[in-house]
C-alpha cells in the first residue's frame, strides 16, 4: 500500500493504492474488497478474473448514496471503473461448476483529512 499527502486548503489530499489477491469458494457468497463508512474516498476499482470460461466474476459497487452498480469480469479479463464516494466493493462468483474465483484487486482512492 501507497501513501500520498497533498495539502488542499486547509486540509491534506491523501491517496492510498490498496491492492491484494483473492481466492474464494464457491460456497462462500462474496468476497469483500472495501467497505467503509468512516472514510468516504474517490477512487477507481480494477479487478482481474483469472478464472476459466465456466464462471462469471459480478462486481457490486455502492456509494455513499446507496447507488448500486453491477458490473461484470470475463476470465481473464481486467476491468476498471472510476467512483466518486465509493462505500463498499464486493465481488460474487457464479457459474456452473465452480470450485473457487480467483484474481486481483487494485483500489487507487483519494480522500480528504
Amino acid at each position: 500500500m501507497k501513501n500520498y499527502c497533498y495539502k488542499h486548503r486547509n486540509q491534506f489530499l491523501a491517496t492510498d493504492n490498496v491492492c491484494g489477491n483473492f481466492r474464494f469458494s464457491s460456497d462462500n457468497a462474496h468476497f469483500t474488497v472495501w467497505d467503509s463508512k468512516e472514510i468516504i474516498p474517490l477512487g477507481t476499482v480494477s479487478i482481474f478474473h483469472n478464472g476459466d470460461d465456466e464462471n462469471s466474476l459480478i462486481v457490486t459497487v455502492t456509494d455513499s448514496r446507496g447507488n448500486i452498480d453491477t458490473f461484470l469480469v470475463p476470465p481473464r479479463n481486467t476491468r476498471s471503473r472510476t467512483y466518486a464516494n465509493l462505500v463498499s466493493v464486493h465481488l460474487t462468483c457464479s457459474g456452473s461448476r465452480i470450485q473457487f474465483c480467483e484474481g486481483r484487486y487494485c483500489l487507487h482512492l483519494h480522500y480528504l483529512v
